[in-house]
C-alpha cells in the first residue's frame, strides 16, 4: 500500500485470521471473504500526511511492528524463550494496539467532548453565581487568576480552542497524538501484568476485530472506568486463531498458558464481537458474528 493508505491494524496481525477470511461489518448482510489483509483496516492519511510532522505517528507504527512482530511470534509459539528486551517490545506493541485504532481514537474523541460539554455547563452556571454575588457586592478578589506573571494559563477559551479543533473532520489527528502520547504509560503498565495465554482445541477458533486488544473492567466486565492503570484491569486479544492472551495484574509479572475447553472460547469470541466496533475477522465462517453483522444478536 502507497504511504497515503495507513493501516490502522498491522498487516503481519490480521494476516493468520484473513489468510483467507472473512470479514464481518456491522449493518451488512453478509461477511465479504478476503484472500489477504492488505485492502482490510485501511485509512486515507489517517495518522497524517508523510510530509506532515504527525506522518511520524506512521513511522512510529512501522518501526513498532517491524521489532515486535518476531516477538510476538515467539510469544504464540513459545513463550518460555521470551528475553526481558523481547517484554519490552511487546508491551510498546501491544500498548499500541490499544492506542491505534479508529474505535480507541473515536472513543477518546467523544469523552473528551463530552466532557467540554459538562465543563462548559458548569462555567454558566458558575458565571451566573458570580454575577449574582457582584450584583450584591460581594468580594470576589480570589477569584481573580494568580499565575505568575507569564506563564500560560489554562483558560476555557484556550481548551473550547482544542475542543473544537476535536470536533472538526480531522479532530481525530488532536485524538491520535493524545493517544500515542500515552503510549509509553500503557507499556510500562503492560509489562507489570501477568500474562494467560489461552490455547483453542484443534477443531476450534478464535477471531478477531478492529478492536483487537480491549480493556475492560474484571469487576464490573465493562469498558465503562476501566483504565490501564487500574488494580482491576483486563487486556484482552486474540494472538491468532490458536491462541487468546488474557492480561490482568497479579503479584509479580509472569507468563503462562492453559488449554480453553470450547466453552472459553465461545465465551472470548462472544466478547470480542462485544468489543467490535465496526468489522469482526475471522478465518471461517461463524454465525454469532453473522447475527451481529445483521443486528440479530
Amino acid at each position: 500500500m502507497s504511504s497515503k493508505h495507513q493501516h490502522t491494524i498491522p498487516q503481519f496481525y490480521l494476516k493468520s485470521f484473513l489468510t483467507p477470511g472473512l470479514v464481518y461489518r456491522r449493518g451488512k448482510l453478509a461477511p465479504h471473504p478476503v484472500r489477504n489483509p492488505k485492502k482490510v483496516a485501511v485509512k486515507r492519511n489517517y495518522y497524517g500526511k508523510a510530509r506532515e510532522q504527525r506522518g511520524a505517528i506512521e513511522h512510529l507504527n512501522a518501526f513498532t511492528e517491524n521489532k515486535g512482530a518476531p516477538v510476538l511470534t515467539k510469544l504464540i509459539q513459545n513463550y518460555r524463550n521470551i528475553t526481558d528486551s523481547d517484554w519490552v517490545i511487546l508491551s510498546y506493541l501491544l500498548a499500541s494496539f490499544a492506542v491505534r485504532t479508529p474505535a480507541a481514537v473515536e472513543e477518546f474523541r467523544s469523552t473528551q467532548l463530552v466532557a467540554a460539554a459538562k465543563v462548559n455547563e458548569m462555567a454558566e452556571r458558575m458565571i451566573v453565581k458570580i454575577d449574582e454575588a457582584l450584583s450584591e457586592g460581594k468580594d470576589m478578589s480570589l477569584l481573580v487568576d494568580s499565575s505568575p506573571p507569564g506563564s500560560e494559563s489554562l483558560t476555557l477559551d484556550r481548551l473550547n480552542k482544542e475542543w473544537s479543533i476535536l470536533g472538526m473532520k480531522k479532530g481525530h489527528l488532536l485524538a491520535v497524538q493524545a493517544l500515542f502520547a500515552a503510549l509509553p504509560i500503557v507499556a510500562k503498565g503492560m509489562r507489570k501484568m501477568t500474562f494467560q495465554i489461552w490455547e483453542a482445541p484443534s477443531d476450534l477458533f478464535f477471531l478477531t476485530s478492529d478492536r483487537p486488544l480491549y480493556l475492560q473492567s474484571r469487576l464490573t466486565g465493562s469498558r465503562v472506568g476501566a483504565g490501564w492503570g487500574k488494580s482491576d484491569a483486563l487486556g484482552c486479544i486474540a494472538l491468532c486463531p490458536s491462541r487468546f492472551l488474557c492480561m490482568f495484574y497479579h503479584k509479580d509479572p509472569s507468563i503462562y498458558s492453559l488449554v480453553a475447553p470450547p466453552e472459553v472460547v465461545a465465551i472470548f469470541n462472544f466478547e470480542t464481537i462485544r468489543f467490535a466496533y465496526e468489522e469482526v475477522y475471522s478465518p471461517f465462517e461463524y454465525p454469532p458474528a453473522y447475527a451481529w453483522m445483521r443486528g440479530e444478536g
